[in-house]
């Protein structure tokens, strides 16, 4: 089990995996954002701890560190302090860092003794029943999404969240594309629906060999050292597919005539305007999330790269009545874990 820990206040991603190695550029370029707006952090303090020196960020959030890799602490009036160590970055790519307002965390969080939470939109005992396979998931391409929207299961309760949680299939071998998980807040006019900024203040991505590689075939994000609130409005946990390569970029959705079948192919490139750049991956050897049916409500959101033009609908978590007087829902199987104060 390899665990790729983050030191952003104890962020930890868990997931079984062989490390590579990879020759790292030799210096580190960051760029800080507000995590909840992502607008760039102008004047943050950031020291660094190897190199013992100290110094700002500039008006557009940049900054840049002459050593690789890097452990650094990031201050800002405001702003919760995060430490993180870091690989090196190319100039043209620099690291996102996101800081979190102090109102939306909860400080000196006393956790009573209690077994975790775990907010699901399908209950555990219902999926348990049956096996969750290939047959029981969505496709997840370069540029698509799918979002749950998880709520405290009591409004006049403080909660934190401590792990997010994507099912994926037992029988199926991820071959392309990268996992991300996020976890945004939720927009609630006119009627709710997942917002744009990533709360967590590195990214969660997981290579096709770590998904694949999940214990439970359930990739995880331990989070419950940053005492990130559950507000009343609830989060909403998101799975987004990257390309294979950072440098790609999803070009297109083919189909494929062979024989009296058709076959869907995702074209990414590093230059879409060059086809000699272009990479043709079948669909199904993307990112795929298991999903199930429940008496619970409808809370799945899907946004797609080609169809729907980047905005999110509701459509996978569309209620579906299976006989008079009774109304069924298909759900994503992303989960979160939270404990009471």
């Amino acid at each position: 089990m390899l665990s790729l820990l983050l030191w952003a206040s104890g962020l930890l991603f868990s997931c079984s995996s062989e490390p590579t190695v990879k020759q790292q550029p030799p210096n580190y370029y960051g760029v800080v954002v507000d995590a909840t707006n992502g607008k760039p952090l102008a004047n943050v303090t950031v020291e660094s701890l190897n190199t013992k020196t100290t110094f700002s960020s500039s008006e557009s959030g940049h900054f840049k560190v002459a050593a690789s890799p890097v452990h650094l602490r990031l201050r800002c009036l405001g702003y919760a302090v995060l430490e993180i160590s870091r690989q090196g970055t190319l100039l043209e790519r620099p690291d996102t860092i996101r800081l979190l307002p102090k109102e939306v965390i909860l400080e000196n969080v006393t956790v009573k003794p209690a077994q975790p939470i775990r907010l699901t939109p399908v209950p555990l005992e219902a999926r348990q029943k049956s096996f969750i396979g290939f047959d029981k998931a969505r496709g997840l391409t370069p540029g698509t999404s799918l979002a749950v929207l998880h709520r405290p299961p009591d409004t006049t309760a403080t909660y934190y969240v401590t792990r997010l949680i994507v099912a994926v299939p037992r029988n199926h071998e991820v071959e392309a594309g990268r996992l991300r998980i996020l976890l945004v807040n939720v927009i609630s006019e006119p009627t709710p629906y997942p917002g744009a900024n990533d709360l967590l203040p590195i990214a969660a991505i997981f290579t096709a060999k770590q998904v694949n590689s999940a214990v439970n075939h359930e990739v995880e994000v331990d989070v419950s050292s940053y005492h990130l609130r559950l507000p009343k409005e609830g989060l909403c946990v998101v799975a987004e597919c990257l390309p294979t390569e950072p440098n790609e970029v999803p070009v297109a959705r083919n189909k494929v005539k062979q024989g009296n079948k058709v076959r869907i192919e995702i074209i990414t490139a590093t230059d879409p305007k060059n086809p000699a750049t272009y990479r043709q991956t079948p669909i199904e050897n993307f990112i795929w999330v298991n999903v199930a049916e429940s008496n619970g409500k409808a809370i799945t959101w899907r946004r797609g790269q080609y169809k729907e033009g980047g905005a999110w609908i509701q459509n996978w978590g569309t209620e579906v009545k299976t006989s008079p007087g009774a109304n069924r829902t298909t759900n994503a199987l992303i989960d979160m874990e939270v404990e009471k104060e």
